[in-house]
């Protein structure tokens, strides 16, 4: 079994019923996608975005991300065949583009500014 099967396995177990909210997620990020958890929001996002008009089941009035929606998201993207270098690119730069620009990291640093208020003088 792959470590990304393995990873999957671990995170939503055999069933597919378990489903993750936006700070569930972030074991996802981290084992699964391999990039910084300061990025979850921005991932989790694009997840979201990638749903099209269906958006994400909502449990409680709270998206929630499943075994399926994630599986769906990681091969449509190709992500067994990138680094995590490319994945973290792919979720930073705007759909389509070749490279990052400063607007690619506001929400970023929206998160950061709301998961650290003290630094909001930056």
């Amino acid at each position: 079994m792959s470590e990304f099967n393995e990873a999957v396995e671990r995170i939503f177990g055999k069933s597919t019923g378990k489903s993750l909210s936006k700070e569930e997620f972030v074991t996802v990020t981290t084992e699964i996608f391999k990039i910084p958890k300061i990025f979850n929001d921005m991932l989790f996002t694009r997840i979201e975005q990638k749903q099209g008009t269906q958006g994400l089941p909502k449990l409680g009035g709270t998206p929630k991300i499943n075994k399926q929606i994630l599986l769906k998201f990681w091969d449509a993207l190709d992500n067994h065949r990138k680094d995590p270098k490319r994945r973290l690119f792919d979720i930073i730069a705007k759909e389509g583009s070749n490279f990052i620009v400063g607007e690619d990291f506001k929400p970023m640093f929206k998160h950061l500014l709301v998961s650290h208020p003290g630094l909001e003088f930056l």
